[in-house]
């Protein structure tokens, strides 16, 4: 019933549906020893507020503890009174889902992967309980490959990314990070921890994957300016009859860009705006190919038996790109 100026108007139906619903009456939907009467403790109480449908969500998490959780929750769904009645199915929120410092938000950033339907079908197995909503950020699609190169001998890095896996081989020190998080690993080695999407907006000037104009400003002397989102800025400068980006900022990072040709800046600076990690890296881009056809095989990595594994916070802890 809503009420408005002296004035009651109702609406009745036969109840709401909650799309988005990590728990309620203090049942955690996301605990891997849920049980069947907890369930329906959390659904009785919603029953109480309107809420006669629901999809019990799961967050961003490793696939060992997903899986885990999504056993625990079908199960409680099957055992419970209200179950079969109230719950359709699951949302499964992540962990697809965008690493980068602004965007990730409550799901801890170590857990997220890019998109890999191998890995839904392998939570759910054994599980009759389906997913309904799956979200994830559609920023995330993308794969990458960086190389260090030397005036001589092998290259100091070789990282390779795909959506769901990140190799970063280390030829002169025959060590290899792989099975992790491309934003994560990129982070431990240059400071930046951005995933393939956002390295590409940044060095070409898009600045976000899916950037979304809400708001413009001219300013003195030849300047403007461009909205993309919260904390996200593009800053032109009038360059003849056209403009050109001269700087940005992103959540966490301010932007220089320099010397553009065809369209590309080809000097790029990214700073960091947190203190307690302080970056500030240049970039230098020449021989700029867009819209070429590349093998797939360019993102796959062939490593040599006998290297020896290195995890993300030992190379964190001797980054090989610190400190140059």
């Amino acid at each position: 019933m809503w009420r408005s100026w002296g004035t009651e108007k109702m609406i009745r139906n036969s109840g709401l549906l909650d799309i988005q619903v990590n728990g309620y009456a203090g049942v955690d939907f996301n605990d891997a020893s849920l049980t069947a009467d907890a369930l329906d403790h959390a659904l009785h109480a919603m029953l109480r507020a309107g809420v006669t449908r629901c999809l019990p969500t799961l967050i961003t998490a490793r696939e060992e503890d997903l899986g885990q959780r999504f056993a625990a929750l079908d199960e409680a769904i099957r055992g419970s009174r209200l179950g079969a009645i109230m719950v359709p199915g699951i949302h499964l929120e992540g962990p697809f889902l965008n690493p980068t410092q602004g965007y990730a938000g409550c799901h801890p950033s170590e857990a997220m992967v890019g998109p890999d339907s191998g890995l839904v079908e392998r939570i759910m197995a054994g599980c009759r309980t389906q997913i309904l909503l799956l979200t994830l950020a559609p920023e995330r699609e993308g794969a990458m490959r960086l190389e260090g190169l030397a005036p001589f001998g092998p290259p100091a890095f070789v990282l390779a990314a795909r959506p769901a896996r990140a190799v970063l081989w280390l030829p002169r020190d025959k060590r290899v990070v792989d099975h992790a998080n491309a934003a994560d690993i990129l982070g431990a080695l240059t400071g930046v921890p951005l995933a393939p999407p956002d390295v590409l907006a940044v060095i070409t000037g898009c600045v976000t994957p899916t950037p979304e104009v809400t708001g413009g400003r001219l300013h003195e002397h030849g300047w403007a300016s461009i909205d993309l989102g919260p904390q996200t800025a593009l800053y032109l400068q009038r360059a003849g009859q056209a403009w050109e980006v001269r700087a940005a900022r992103r959540p966490g990072w301010e932007i220089e860009y320099g010397m553009w040709q065809g369209g590309f800046p080809h000097q790029v600076r990214l700073r960091s705006t947190d203190a307690a990690t302080p970056v500030d890296a240049s970039v230098q881009i020449s021989q700029i190919e867009s819209n070429g056809d590349v093998p797939d095989s360019a993102f796959d990595v062939e490593i040599p038996a006998g290297v020896q594994p290195l995890t993300v916070e030992e190379l964190r802890q001797a980054g090989p790109l610190r400190g140059q």
